[in-house]
């Protein structure tokens, strides 16, 4: 790895704050740039397949969009193949305007782990150095990685974590939990802390930041280079300035406006309200007539209708 890119990510985890965690279905241009706009140092997109972007597959390569403004934002693939990982860096993800190339090694989802991509190559490390140098070799751009802690009962966050040091990844985002726990349970700090400890690279801990305490706790007890909010940035994506110690952008009730503007912006109206629906439900979670505002956004068919809704949120 070029000293360039090596201190790119060093430059990127540097300084107070957290980023934003790539989440299928969640961490689109829309909601990247809100979080940007609320001091995320960099932000991930959605999973990306390798293999649908050498098909050439006209939604998958809608996912490449990137908005002005964004933050260092990187662009996260999935795949199992060498050749069809490299291709897609080579086709298409060099010539975007994201700012770095993040390998999924972690997703636990069964119809990605099937085909022997995410979590699944942490049950083959030889393969994974393969696919993490031929990424390597082939991309323009620095390249990260993002990976679990353990899979099928065994420990591998070290491990997996120097392989793709060796491989020339220049970071590494960690999530503290095995490939079976998905999202139950509580992120485990002491697999991440010795994953930090064990690489020259910045290490990013992930998992059960919800809040600047939690972030701060997370940050001193492992010793990572920066920390990684996913789940808790739903509905709020705010969160981001409060751990920078700024003031506040917007009330929930804005960002949820704001979000929603954004998503109209870039995507067809019916598909904007379709998935912002998920967004609704934790933008409006613990409000007094959160269960109300919930069946209702499910019924919303026009934009009117669903300012309408967030007008209604009370925080």
């Amino acid at each position: 790895m070029s000293g360039t890119k090596r201190s790119f990510f060093e430059q990127l985890t540097k300084g107070r704050g957290a980023c934003l965690a790539p989440m299928a279905g969640f961490t689109d241009s829309a909601f990247r740039l809100l979080c940007s706009e609320n001091n995320a140092l960099f932000t991930v997109s959605e999973m990306v397949s390798a293999k649908a972007l050498c098909y050439e597959n006209a939604k998958t390569l809608e996912m490449l969009k990137i908005l002005d403004g964004e933050a260092p934002c990187g662009v996260q693939i999935f795949g199992s193949e060498e050749e069809s990982m490299s291709e897609s860096v080579k086709r298409w993800l060099n010539s975007t305007n994201f700012s770095f190339i993040d390998i999924n090694c972690g997703c636990p989802v069964r119809k990605v782990v099937s085909t022997g991509a995410g979590s699944a190559l942490l049950s083959d490390l030889p393969k994974l150095a393969r696919i993490a140098a031929a990424v390597v070799k082939a991309s323009s751009k620095p390249v990260s990685a993002k990976i679990r802690i353990a899979v099928g009962g065994k420990d591998v966050g070290v491990e997996a974590a120097k392989v793709l040091e060796q491989s020339g990844v220049g970071m590494v985002a960690v999530h503290g939990r095995s490939r079976e726990q998905f999202y139950s349970g509580k992120a485990n700090l002491d697999a991440i802390a010795k994953v930090a400890d064990s690489c020259e690279i910045p290490v990013v801990g992930n998992g059960d930041v919800d809040s600047v305490e939690s972030y701060e706790y997370m940050e001193s007890y492992t010793g990572c280079a920066s920390v990684m909010v996913g789940r808790g940035a739903l509905g709020n994506p705010m969160l981001f300035r409060q751990i920078a110690g700024c003031t506040a952008l917007y009330s929930a009730k804005e960002a949820a406006n704001r979000h929603f503007s954004l998503s109209l912006e870039t995507k067809p109206e019916q598909r904007a309200i379709k998935e912002f629906r998920a967004h609704f439900m934790h933008y409006s979670k613990g409000c007094p007539n959160a269960a109300k505002l919930r069946s209702a956004i499910s019924m919303a068919a026009a934009p009117q209708e669903v300012f309408s809704l967030i007008g209604q949120i009370s925080q």
